[in-house]
């Protein structure tokens, strides 16, 4: 009817359910007749809700029951042939219709999280729609034995494809319950008879935790499930290697049983480009590459592109769909300032998520193959831009000067990419503050705008980390104030959008006491063994202080050189009166409680607070300095003096979680002296956590060693890792 689609679901919050009615300019909802109720109570005054039900002429749907106890309306099957002559008509208007111009009609509105607090409508064309479609028909071999699951909920944009896919080959659309996605899928999948099944690897990676391979052959519900499956897709967040290549065994063993492959799809694409925009086949890659002379170029490329991807830790994205193009850009995509002075990628204005780039053409600026550079996509796909955002649309979409085609844009993705010399591309993260949460885009920026509408609440901040999403608030001067110890502590705030918080101070749990512990019996033994000192300073333990290439303790003199970096830098500060949490073996303290009035060091090793208590009392310079047994969030040492300097060094990694480091960081600011500062130093990176490990496993290979056995004992490792990494971007957005 030349209209567009607006998705939306139930699930969503009510608040931001009524604005993406407003912002789309939505005329009319339709909803099945035993929403009508909760729907009518969401939409804005104008709008008109009317019944499927009624629409499709069926009164009293007598019902018959289904696998999810949906009901199925006996008449339906009726309407819908009586509107068959309805359609047959429109259809013969449409063929008078100029093509192009029936190509570049809207085809739905589809909203994504947004940095300001306002989620953002990304417009798709019909051509895009079109287009994706019919590049999953041929990716999938999709016909009319095809039964593609759609498991994503209607405002998630997998759910388009997943919905229609099978319709245009002729195949049949099983449309699953939430409820039965996260519970009792495989034996939905095994009952419908689906081919095509579409999850986020999280899920994925559950749904293997219950296929049992006993003596190498496939046993259990879940793997006889699953089974039947033609092709399973992963989306939504970077598949990691370690979980393809647990599928593939699973594979394997069902190969070995006698049963088809079955095929695993990484597709990767974002909302505003008629979803995906890449394919890759894992493993496709790989096999054609051994089924190449081991001397040719093609070999090498091959085995160089495999390496790269290894080491990334998650598989490649692949290559583009029919009709588009991927550029990989760097410095100067935009033209002269457009990027802004020393930017490699993009800017900032300031505001999370909004950038301050000139709608200037992109002109040129490609990175050679291997480098890392932002994805840029092009051709039908790309959509019209967001409903009514006409900055955030020039921010995003910006002309084509690479194509040649007139009026062309491209998309600004904000993902960081490499380039693999096969073509194929590997996803790096992103350059702004947008995260994936079970697959869906998630901008803080609105997390943090919700906190803002939360009563009593001045200022908010929220950082990401593996586990999840973080929120901070300070309270409001002047306000009928918040309970710290009891709305914000409990995760109880909601705000304007009906965000739910997690809890922004996590009660401490059995878990982190005993992690704690477990640490504090660790140093014990390490401190108590005087034999494992250094010569030149007998502060320096050699059983802490490791170089994890080699397993041997490190130089004393690189050591001492970290040491005294980390003392310039503190003293720099200019403290009177520190507080430092972990202090072992009074490496730092020797050296910086003399220039200060009052030091309170604290350790969760007895044997450390021991050394440092006779210590103490025997230098001179060390007289005024206090220590205590305890672990690094107490902090009922510190006495009446606010210290204007707290010392979380070579610490946090012995933390047991980040949210415990939250913790820490929390109580420090409560306690620090106003103008203070809090130093934290020797923090592991979790950006770079596969790669060290990687790396560490390189150092430590053979010659008969291959790329896939290093990158085995390297997720080996990193499963096994104990100590705790984080994303700077944490300490970033606390600060």
């Amino acid at each position: 009817a030349g209209g567009a689609y607006v998705p939306l679901s139930l699930e969503d919050p009510a608040a931001r359910w009524a604005e993406q009615v407003r912002d789309a300019g939505v005329q009319t909802v339709l909803a099945s007749a035993g929403s009508l109720p909760a729907v009518a109570e969401r939409v804005p005054s104008g709008v008109a809700v009317l019944s499927i039900e009624d629409l499709l002429g069926v009164s009293t749907p007598a019902a018959e029951s289904t696998p999810d106890g949906a009901a199925v309306p006996e008449a339906v099957s009726e309407a819908v042939a009586d509107g068959a002559a309805v359609a047959a008509t429109w259809l013969a208007d449409e063929a008078a219709t100029d093509p192009a111009a029936r190509a570049r009609r809207l085809a739905y509105v589809l909203f994504t999280s947004g940095s300001t607090g306002r989620p953002k409508g990304a417009m798709v064309e019909q051509r895009g729609l079109v287009n994706h479609l019919l590049a999953k028909v041929d990716a999938l071999a999709l016909g009319p034995a095809a039964v593609v699951a759609q498991t994503a909920r209607l405002s998630f944009d997998i759910s388009i494809w997943q919905g229609f896919a099978a319709l245009v080959a002729g195949g049949r659309t099983e449309v699953v319950a939430t409820a039965v996605v996260q519970e009792g899928l495989a034996a939905r999948v095994e009952r419908s008879g689906t081919t095509v099944l579409e999850v986020v690897p999280s899920l994925l990676g559950v749904l293997l935790e219950a296929v049992r391979l006993e003596g190498g052959a496939l046993a259990g519900p879940v793997g006889r499930g699953l089974s039947g499956l033609r092709w399973l897709l992963s989306t939504g967040e970077g598949l990691p290697q370690a979980l393809a290549q647990r599928w593939s065994a699973v594979v394997d063993a069902w190969e070995a049983a006698g049963l088809s492959r079955v095929g695993l799809l990484n597709a990767y694409g974002p909302t505003e480009c008629s979803d995906d925009v890449t394919h890759e086949v894992v493993g496709d890659a790989e096999r054609q590459a051994a089924a190449l002379d081991a001397s040719s170029v093609l070999s090498q490329i091959a085995r160089d592109a495999a390496a790269v991807s290894a080491a990334a830790g998650t598989a490649a994205i692949g290559s583009a769909l029919p009709n588009t193009q991927l550029y990989v850009l760097g410095v100067g995509a935009l033209g002269a300032g457009a990027l802004g002075t020393g930017a490699g990628v993009a800017t900032n204005s300031g505001m999370s998520g909004v950038r301050a780039v000139a709608a200037q053409a992109v002109v040129g600026g490609e990175v050679p193959v291997g480098a890392v550079g932002e994805l840029y996509v092009g051709g039908v796909g790309v959509g019209r831009g967001y409903v009514g955002a006409a900055r955030a649309t020039a921010a995003a979409f910006v002309p084509d000067g690479l194509s040649g085609a007139a009026g062309a844009r491209l998309y600004r993705t904000g993902d960081v990419v490499r380039r693999l010399g096969d073509g194929r591309l590997v996803y790096e993260g992103r350059e702004d503050g947008q995260v994936k949460v079970r697959g869906h885009r998630v901008e803080v920026g609105e997390v943090e705008a919700a906190l803002l509408g939360a009563p009593g609440v001045s200022s908010s901040a929220v950082v990401w980390s593996e586990g999840g999403l973080t929120g901070f608030v300070v309270e409001a001067i002047g306000g009928d104030g918040l309970d710290a110890a009891g709305a914000i502590a409990n995760g109880s705030i909601s705000g304007d959008g009906a965000v739910d918080l997690p809890e922004l101070v996590t009660p401490e749990s059995e878990a982190d006491t005993e992690l704690v512990s477990h640490w504090g019996a660790i140093f014990d033994d390490a401190y108590a063994a005087t034999d494992a000192r250094a010569d030149v300073d007998a502060g320096v333990s050699l059983r802490v202080w490791i170089d994890s290439f080699s397993g041997k303790p490190l130089p004393e003199s690189e050591i001492l050189e970290c040491v005294e970096d980390s003392v310039d830098r503190i003293l720099s500060l200019k403290p009177r009166h520190v507080v430092e949490v972990g202090c072992g073996t009074g490496l730092l303290l020797r050296r910086v409680a003399p220039h200060c009035e009052t030091y309170v060091g604290t350790d969760v090793s007895a044997e450390a607070v021991l050394e440092l208590k006779q210590m103490a009392q025997s230098e001179p310079t060390l007289s005024h300095v206090e220590i205590g047994l305890g672990a690094a969030d107490e902090y009922h040492v510190v006495g009446s003096v606010k210290p204007d300097l707290i010392i979380i060094n070579e610490v946090v990694q012995y933390m047991p979680s980040v949210e415990y480091l939250a913790r820490v960081l929390t109580e420090a600011s409560r306690v620090l002296a106003p103008g203070g500062h809090i130093f934290i130093g020797g923090v592991r990176s979790y950006p770079l956590l596969d790669l060290f490990h990687f790396s560490v496993q390189l150092h430590r290979s053979d010659a008969a060693d291959t790329l896939l056995d290093v990158k085995a004992r390297a997720d080996e490792a990193r499963r096994k890792e104990k100590e705790l990494a984080v994303d700077p971007a944490f300490f970033q957005r606390i600060a």
